[in-house]
């Protein structure tokens, strides 16, 4: 399965329709999640989506609007509800809520057919034949449509498409595998001596941001009246036309920066698919990282959760690319050459051995035992004998092969996370000047030393 996101461009009654179509699901949601909660509370046990489901046709008999909508995405609401209560079973989310209104912002249309989808249009029941901008060609056959109207007010259809299954053998060997530690200072270190600047998107939007931000806090409330049906007279609070306005703003303010950094990640995950067969790194555990209230943002803001996810997204999709988790855990105090461990605090960026002597950049070290890691449990063997010393890697694989000059790119300076300094241009250094050139402080530069 693949998906496809088009933009839509829906016209002012076509968007009326989709909006109306929003509200009742939103109803239908928080209706199908008050029924749950009172069954619970009076049996001790919850409805399942079956029993829901089945009440569905008496439901829809009762609120005569819901007619315009199809039925499979009535049903589809019901499996939402259903499936968040699984994850929070399971431990993945919190406790379903009720939707406020403007919560809902998306219908699936679980079954749609060839001739929906046109070459400039796609038909969806109820709804008609809207136009897209179909900027790259679908492949496979489409299985479901969802429509989504994002908070900057501009609408997409999300299509997922059956392509062939690709089937991966077993990995026996690999020509170009790498290790890759994430980091902040370094957004990516490869055990082949290349790192990748952290490019810290929010620094770059965050004054358009707080801007935005500053400007839709001064908008205004008004209180309006409205007379029921009784004739009782009932004020409520109501945002102005600026207000929404300025919160469209802002929306728009949030989407710049997600489409810059997500951009950004799509090419450099490209970019490690083309060039390693073989990519492993650590399978960290970022909901505990962000514990850490000094370095939350600056987590966040990596987001390398989603960019490993990209990079195993672009490697399943082909036959000769695979990647590897490894548990995180010593990696950075754990040396590269003989496997001691030392204890190092975060703030020492120069990883130095107390038994063999071994001095490298502490991220350059890590991604060499995360490559020595992954190698080891896939079963490819390691290029050095890494982990002699640990019991849990022992007996380690002791192959050697022939040493292959390193591409060393030194870069001034090296700094703490959050710290500031002026940066100056990337040398690239091979071999025995790369050593030459390690542990220049004075200047900022660090590399490795020589094995």
């Amino acid at each position: 399965m693949k998906a496809y996101r088009y933009r839509l461009y829906p016209t002012s009654k076509q968007e009326a329709t989709l909006l109306v179509s929003f509200e009742l699901c939103r109803r239908l949601y928080n209706c199908a999640l008050s029924d749950r909660r009172e069954q619970y509370r009076a049996t001790g046990r919850g409805l399942t989506y079956g029993t829901q489901a089945g009440r569905l046709p008496a439901y829809r008999a009762m609120h005569s609007e819901t007619s315009g909508i199809h039925s499979q995405v009535l049903q589809n609401v019901l499996i939402r509800l259903d499936r968040a209560f699984v994850n929070f079973f399971e431990g993945r989310a919190r406790y379903p809520r009720f939707k406020k209104h403007g919560r809902y912002r998306s219908i699936t249309y679980p079954q749609i057919k060839p001739d929906d989808l046109d070459k400039h249009s796609i038909t969806l029941s109820k709804i008609g034949r809207i136009r897209v901008a179909k900027h790259r060609p679908l492949k496979g056959r489409a299985k479901t449509a969802t429509v989504i109207m994002q908070p900057c007010g501009k609408w997409y259809v999300t299509i997922t498409a059956e392509t062939a299954r690709i089937i991966k053998q077993r990995i026996t060997a690999a020509k170009q595998p790498v290790g890759a530690d994430s980091g902040l200072t370094n957004y990516l270190y490869l055990s082949d001596g290349e790192h990748v600047d952290n490019p810290r998107f929010i620094k770059q939007h965050e004054q358009r941001i707080k801007k935005a931000q500053h400007t839709m806090s001064r908008k205004r409330k008004v209180i309006k009246t409205i007379a029921t049906q009784t004739g009782e007279v009932i004020e409520t609070k109501a945002v102005s036309r600026n207000y929404l306005k300025a919160k469209r703003a802002l929306a728009n303010r949030w989407r710049d920066y997600t489409h810059a950094k997500d951009n950004w990640q799509w090419h450099l995950a490209r970019r490690l698919v083309r060039t390693y067969d073989f990519i492993a790194y650590e399978d960290l555990q970022v909901r505990n990282m962000i514990k850490n209230h000094n370095l939350a943002r600056s987590i966040q803001d990596a987001s390398w959760g989603g960019f490993w996810g990209k990079v195993e997204n672009l490697a399943a999709q082909t036959d000769s690319v695979f990647t590897w988790r490894v548990n995180p855990q010593y990696t950075t105090q754990k040396c590269s050459r003989c496997g001691h461990r030392n204890r190092i605090a975060l703030s020492e960026r120069t990883y130095r051995c107390n038994n063999c002597g071994y001095t490298a950049p502490r991220d350059f070290n890590s991604s060499k035992v995360i490559d020595a890691i992954a190698r080891t449990e896939s079963g490819l063997g390691h290029a050095q004998p890494v982990g002699m010393d640990d019991p849990e890697l022992t007996p380690a694989e002791t192959r050697t092969s022939a040493p292959q000059p390193m591409l060393a790119v030194v870069k001034s300076p090296v700094e703490e996370t959050g710290s500031k300094g002026s940066r100056c241009a990337d040398r690239a250094l091979t071999g025995r000047q790369a050593y030459e050139e390690a542990h220049d402080f004075s200047r900022g530069r660090t590399s490795q030393s020589p094995p």
